[in-house]
């Protein structure tokens, strides 16, 4: 507010975002069911596996999907996810290396996760 108690361009601007939120919110969270975070386990000695289940990313489902790489439009950095066989070709999922394609876990050696983890978003 401005000192005469009169809403500035910045309240409005603010009350905008709070009206956007709800549908970010509903977008973000058809994005996480489409895509649900897969499951992973990493040790120092072995490196790390992800892997996929039909509750991998805490969303029960009747598909359990493949470990991919998926970077939301806009993102520079990348987050493991499951895709469900239809998605496979999605433009923002990419195989992570060495992996079998149709494999629902894929080993990731200690020096290939830090190279991954410095990887942004198609360069």
């Amino acid at each position: 507010y401005n000192k005469d108690g009169s809403p500035t361009k910045e309240w409005y601007k603010f009350q905008r975002g709070l009206a956007n939120k709800d549908k970010l919110l509903e977008e973000r969270d058809k994005e996480d069911a489409k895509y649900p975070l897969c499951s992973s386990h990493y040790t120092e000695k072995d490196g790390g596996t992800v892997y996929c289940t039909d509750k991998s990313g805490g969303v029960s489902r009747d598909w359990a999907g493949y470990p991919r790489r998926y970077f939301s439009p806009g993102a520079t950095t990348w987050r493991c996810v499951c895709a469900h066989p239809d998605n496979l070709s999605s433009p923002h999922i990419r195989l992570f290396p060495d992996c079998d394609p149709l494999s629902s876990s894929c080993k990731i050696n200690k020096e290939k996760l830090d190279q991954l983890l410095k990887e942004e978003a198609f360069h």
